[in-house]
């Protein structure tokens, strides 16, 4: 088969990440995701009042 293409990596990982690097991760991901959505919905009025 040779040698794996470059960036891909089969097996586990040679540095695990620890809780809090992963609750990092999880926190920046929910704020990216939901951040947003959540502020238009605080918002409504504001933009029904524009019309």
């Amino acid at each position: 088969p040779g040698p794996a293409r470059r960036g891909i990596i089969s097996g586990p990982p040679q540095q695990p990440l620890g809780a809090g690097e992963s609750v990092v991760g999880f926190a920046a991901m929910f704020a990216a995701c939901l951040g947003p959505a959540a502020w238009v919905l605080a918002h409504l009025d504001d933009y029904k009042k524009r019309d």
